[in-house]
């Protein structure tokens, strides 16, 4: 009985050790194929096509067969390796010890799914598959970054706690040449769009008439709109404000300098809440990386120019003001955020809200403070102010925005529409926030950091305006990262990304490692997305607005820009003039500057060919016609005209 006892227990040993090898086995091979396939991929750049249909030819599948044999030796190696400087003891400890190596090979289980993003256009012809390969991307570091951290965190030293001062000051640094290169890059590659003729009147001719005019001491007057004053559509005093800067540049280039340098500035206050609330300048680093790197950043920077795109930047820092605890700092920042458009009175509320059911005293005051402050102030603009009390800005003398949401307000009731399809109709609600574009369009804004906002408890709520603001909108670019108003959003998801992670860390007591691994996670999700819909990289989802991105003029393109300047320069600093579209930001810092299509005689009149719609070229023909007008020179597309004096009176 005992020998066959003592069998039967080596067999079972010899079985259980064979099991062992054969789920051992599969992570080495795993890996093998990942690194094969991503080799073969790399070397043979011409049949990446083919690999995405699995069509490759017979010699290339050998080919590609030799890369997997030659990356599974290499692993084979590598393991054999680690088990002969393993522990001297028997099998099954050994293994052990040879699969520490796992984790620490994990990151190359994410090389086939980069390469496949590389397939041209996947962002656009196959959306959910990029996301797909983007977020198996990322799981495949998470072992990684989990193992490396746990190793940092075992070899910290006495060292390393006295050089922590040295670390911040790099780190500090690091944050502000990444607000020197964001600035820079994206001022210029704006200045090149606006050269290129993809800005319009509408909208960047209209805020440098406005900076113009505020400059001049009417402010936010504006020659291109109705009722000559900005306050028809919203009230943004802020400008009036900057317009003191446009005096030394009174350029529509200024406007789009500063707005890169205005949004940049975000990835100071992005450094600061991820090294505060989270404990490590790496932390900090790493959000505002996240941050510089968000394609509804780049989309927003890249429309023109908005006052709502300002309000990125003052936004991040008075939540970080917040949640910090820093509230004097906050109110001031407060006061700065109400000066940047009127409804941005109401997103405040919602911080507002949070305050009052945080549970603390301290942030109940305060709640209650921002609430009282952002609704007194709203209904003072409204009133007082701009040329309409509805909250869609309803009115004959007005710029009305409740088409934005036109499947919430069947029956043309206003804001009181809206109410009644929130409270009365949640399937629908759910069908409407739950379209294809809006899901793409949460996972832009929201997959950079992990969904990380998601777990961020009470603090949540201030989410609620952005995602009613942009989910239940029926118009696309309120929901798109390629206009600016994911600006009440971001920030929110930016700035409750680390509260989330505190609350994920504390169901984790006993993994220190837990935080800067998903902080790395973090890293490589920005880096995929901004590389495949963000503004950085060139790609086919990005876009400014409704145009695609000039990246850079030609010879050709800059000598037709020069020759447009020596156009407009026949034209008197003083002298009015009517411009169509593409014109009308180069024209638009003067006193009196018009559409063509407001049909009002000015002393000369520019045009774009390319702008030529019906309406314009029915004016322009009606004043040849009456000899209002004539020819002063006509350059490539444009032609420029001046106004015939009147005959003289006998």
């Amino acid at each position: 009985m005992s020998a066959r006892r003592s069998i039967t227990t080596k067999i079972d040993a010899i079985m259980y050790t064979a099991v062992r090898l054969g789920f051992f086995a599969v992570w080495p091979v795993l890996v093998a194929a990942a690194l094969g396939a991503t080799l073969f991929a790399a070397t043979h750049a011409a049949s990446l096509p083919a690999m995405s249909d699995n069509r490759l030819q017979v010699p290339e599948r050998l080919v590609a067969l030799g890369f997997f044999a030659g990356s599974l030796l290499a692993v084979v190696l590598a393991y054999l390796l680690a088990l002969r400087f393993g522990d001297r003891q028997r099998w099954p400890s050994r293994l052990d010890r040879a699969g520490r190596l796992h984790p620490y090979l994990s990151w190359i289980l994410s090389a086939p799914f980069v390469v496949a993003l590389t397939e041209p256009r996947i962002e656009v012809q196959h959306q959910w598959r990029t996301w797909l390969y983007i977020s198996l991307a990322v799981l495949a570091w998470w072992p990684t970054f989990h193992a490396f951290s746990a190793r940092r965190l075992r070899a910290t030293s006495r060292r390393d706690v006295l050089t922590e001062r040295q670390r911040e000051v790099l780190s500090i640094a690091a944050v502000f040449l990444l607000w020197a290169g964001y600035a820079y890059f994206f001022a210029r590659l704006s200045i090149i769009n606006h050269h290129a003729f993809v800005t319009r009147t509408i909208d960047l001719g209209i805020y440098d008439n406005i900076f113009f005019q505020s400059s001049q001491g009417r402010p936010l007057d504006c020659t291109f709109i109705r009722g000559g004053n900005h306050a028809s559509a919203h009230f943004d005093p802020i400008l009036v404000l900057l317009s003191l800067l446009y005096r030394l540049w009174p350029r529509a280039e200024f406007l789009l300098i500063l707005q890169a340098v205005w949004c940049g500035a975000g990835v100071v206050a992005a450094y600061l809440l991820g090294r505060d609330r989270l404990g490590t300048c790496a932390s900090g680093l790493i959000l505002a990386v996240a941050y510089a790197l968000h394609p509804a950043l780049h989309g927003a920077n890249m429309y023109e120019f908005h006052s709502l795109t300002l309000l990125f930047s003052p936004l991040l820092f008075a939540l970080y003001f917040f949640l910090s605890g820093k509230l004097r700092l906050y109110y001031a920042m407060l006061a700065l955020l109400l000066l940047i458009r009127e409804d941005v009175a109401l997103l405040m509320c919602f911080v507002g809200f949070y305050g009052v059911i945080s549970g603390s005293t301290e942030y109940k005051r305060a709640g209650w403070a921002t609430i009282v402050a952002c609704l007194t102030y709203f209904v003072l603009v409204k009133t007082v102010f701009m040329t309409s009390l509805d909250i869609f800005n309803q009115g004959p003398e007005s710029y009305g925005f409740s088409y934005y949401y036109a499947e919430m307000i069947p029956n043309k009731w206003g804001f009181g529409d809206f109410l009644i399809t929130l409270l009365t109709n949640p399937a629908y609600i759910v069908a409407l926030v739950t379209k294809e574009a809006k899901l793409h369009y949460l996972l832009v804004i929201f997959l950079p950091t992990l969904m990380l906002a998601a777990w961020a408890e009470k603090k949540r709520f201030m989410l609620l305006y952005g995602l009613i603001f942009t989910l239940l909108a029926s118009k696309p670019p309120v929901f798109s990262w390629h206009f600016q108003y994911s600006a009440v959003l971001l920030p929110v998801a930016i700035a409750l990304a680390p509260e989330g992670l505190l609350r994920l860390r504390k169901a984790r007591p006993r993994d220190p490692s837990f935080t800067a691994a998903v902080m790395g996670c973090v890293l490589v999700a920005s880096l995929l997305v901004s590389w495949k819909h963000g503004g950085i990289v060139e790609n086919a989802a990005f876009r400014g607005g409704f145009s695609k991105v000039t990246r850079s003029l030609s010879p050709e393109k800059e000598a037709a820009y020069q020759s447009f300047t020596e156009l407009i320069s026949k034209i008197e600093p003083d002298a009015s003039v009517s411009s169509s579209a593409r014109v009308g930001p180069h024209v638009s810092n003067r006193a009196e500057v018009y559409q063509v299509e407001q049909d009002i005689e000015t002393d000369y009149v520019l045009i774009d060919t390319r702008d030529l719609r019906s309406g314009v070229k029915e004016r322009i023909k009606r004043l040849e016609e009456a000899k209002k007008i004539e020819l002063v020179e006509r350059s490539r597309t444009w032609a420029l005209y001046r106004a015939t004096p009147p005959p003289p009176v006998e």
